[in-house]
């Protein structure tokens, strides 16, 4: 799996909890893609508070990570993560599922969708979320959120 790292434009998902990957190896992930061609992913669930203190950590101790995107729950949503210990001010969006959506699987007119640009030479990610099947349009403009990916 290792050589996938090797592999020039391919984006990477990493789980960076400090259980699944020892932090040499998330450290070789960021020399060898960078920032723009991670993506950091976990499996942690709320219960397990130590797990989630660890990625507060991680994320804590990496100001290149500036949001989170995850599909637990399965609706969209746009929110602040501030981490267990209150250490972090992090943007999550969560991301609908066409499948198996919390609301959209019973009624298909409340699917939504995330579409996600980067605008390279200003550093910004916008995040808009795109809703379904609404009276008016097939598609029309949910939540939009736009994000500097900048140092502070």
């Amino acid at each position: 799996m290792e050589r996938l790292y090797l592999t020039d434009g391919m984006t990477v998902e990493v789980i960076a909890d400090g259980i699944h990957l020892p932090a040499t190896i998330l450290k070789l992930v960021y020399k060898l893609k960078g920032v723009e061609n991670t993506c950091l992913v976990t499996d942690v669930k709320k219960k397990a508070t130590k797990n989630w203190e660890k990625l507060e950590q991680f994320i804590h101790s990496h100001s290149m990570i500036k949001a989170y995107f995850h599909g637990d729950k399965n609706y969209n949503e746009f929110y602040t993560w501030n981490g267990v210990n209150g250490t972090i001010d992090l943007p999550v969006f969560r991301v609908d599922s066409p499948m198996k959506g919390e609301y959209s699987s019973a009624d298909e007119r409340l699917l939504s969708f995330i579409v996600v640009t980067m605008d390279v030479n200003q550093r910004l990610l916008t995040a808009r979320e795109c809703l379904w099947n609404t009276e008016t349009k097939p598609v029309s403009n949910g939540e939009v959120l736009a994000l500097s990916l900048s140092d502070k």
